[in-house]
């Protein structure tokens, strides 16, 4: 769980190097807020959509790097992706992670909407066409054990136990407005994307 919600791999003078679970596999008993699931046997397409795939931020239209590498493992979907280092909303990335704001940032994978399949809750065809950053995916697990934990105290709840075991939270990473914490990253980089809009 340790690699769950978006981590900075590394750092060149050409590209961030970003990693994480794209997808966090379920089942009937560990849906996403969408009350649906993936499992390994869902069919992602990786074999017929090869290559690299945008990375997006709340799924907007507007490119921010790219996604070179989906790979399944017991989890889910590993994703690495790069963005241009020197771009304005990578600094703003960067400044947030060195202030501790980056662990409220998730995943969250878009697919090609008409070939989506699903069997019940179980999604079992799923053409993966972008990744996109987000404050609020679907899949509440990809945003990493430290910001689930601290979800479910605020709503006075015990952490489940699979989270609870994930990894420890230090005290000085506790915020005392995780709310504000958790939109700020989407909300100055999303107004970046509207500056560029306009431009």
């Amino acid at each position: 769980m340790k690699e769950q919600g978006v981590q900075i791999k590394s750092i060149t003078d050409e590209y961030v190097t970003l990693g994480g679970y794209a997808v966090v596999f379920g089942n009937e008993e560990s849906l996403d807020l969408d009350g649906e699931y993936f499992t390994k046997e869902t069919d992602f397409w990786l074999d017929v959509y090869k290559g690299s795939k945008p990375l997006l931020v709340e799924h907007a239209p507007a490119v921010i790097g790219e996604v070179k590498r989906l790979t399944a493992d017991e989890i889910g979907l590993q994703i690495e992706a790069v963005m241009p280092r020197h771009a304005e909303y990578v600094e703003m990335l960067l400044q947030f992670a060195k202030d501790g704001y980056l662990e409220n940032l998730g995943w969250s994978s878009g697919a090609v909407s008409h070939l989506v399949e699903r069997f019940g809750k179980h999604i079992t065809s799923w053409p993966i066409a972008e990744v996109s950053l987000t404050s609020r995916p679907a899949e509440f697990r990809t945003l990493g054990a430290e910001i689930i934990g601290k979800i479910f105290a605020a709503a006075g709840l015990e952490t489940p136990e699979e989270f609870a075991k994930a990894e420890e939270v230090e005290a000085d990473s506790v915020r005392d407005d995780e709310g504000k914490a958790k939109y700020i990253i989407a909300a100055t980089i999303a107004a970046w994307l509207a500056r560029k809009g306009k431009s």
